[in-house]
């Protein structure tokens, strides 16, 4: 199906916006909403160092580590200017902290289906990050596993990124708690923007489930309008798999 005519139907089109969506590209389905709507991050948390060991930072984004060297991110975060570079064991973006490894970038594979919706939220607004060079695993520093089943409607979900916070302030690794929600339309995974909500420089990042006390990826943070939208790892799961 074309997923990005769902979401650019003139339902949910009501519920994105220019000013809310923080795609780090040209938008779609645009529609009112006051321009000095807040960019802020409701009730997140700092996180500690190995308490989130997958996640990873990109210029402007967020991402998360699949493997020695497979990082997986949004689809709109490198469409096109690309990823030169990924830091990892960081909490603190621009930190020069022991357990940082800073890593070049050798390719960049975007899904298929958002080759051609570049800057647009979709459902499969997905890319796999190759390095040139193996990640070091530690306590700071491990892979994520994907969780290749559809999360349950009310499910509790975590995501997290370096994005802007109430203060407006970004870098900082925060989290959040919600659960999950399909009220938006398309092939999304939804959560409602309370108690908190992704926002711009999260774009990337992973949307986790609990699975037997092991945090497993169900999503990538994708855009924010009426709810936050995060790309199907589910539905992609064998084109991801074949990255690694």
């Amino acid at each position: 199906s074309d997923w990005s005519s769902d979401v650019c139907s003139s339902d949910l089109s009501k519920e994105i916006s220019m000013w809310s969506l923080f795609l780090v590209a040209a938008l779609c389905c645009l529609s009112e909403i006051s321009a000095s709507a807040s960019w802020r991050i409701v009730n997140g948390d700092v996180a500690s160092y190995g308490q989130f060991p997958f996640a990873a930072s990109i210029s402007g984004c967020t991402a998360s580590i699949l493997n020695a060297d497979t990082i997986l991110t949004a689809g709109h975060c490198v469409c096109r200017y690309g990823a030169s570079s990924v830091a990892v064991g960081v909490v603190q973006k621009y930190e020069r902290s022991s357990s940082r490894q800073d890593l070049p970038v050798r390719q960049t594979i975007i899904h298929p289906d958002y080759m051609s919706r570049c800057g647009q939220v979709h459902p499969m607004d997905l890319a796999v990050l190759k390095l040139s060079s193996s990640i070091r695993f530690n306590t700071n520093v491990q892979p994520i596993p994907l969780f290749c089943q559809k999360p349950a409607v009310g499910r509790r979900i975590i995501s997290l990124g370096y994005g802007q916070d109430e203060n407006r302030a970004s870098g900082v690794l925060k989290y959040g708690y919600n659960s999950v929600n399909y009220y938006c339309g398309g092939a999304y995974i939804c959560s409602s923007k309370n108690p908190n909500h992704i926002l711009f420089g999260d774009s990337g990042g992973p949307m986790m489930v609990l699975e037997n006390n092991r945090m497993m990826q169900a999503g990538v943070n994708s855009g924010i309008g009426g709810y936050s939208y995060y790309a199907n790892v589910p539905t992609a799961c064998s084109w991801i798999k074949n990255q690694m």
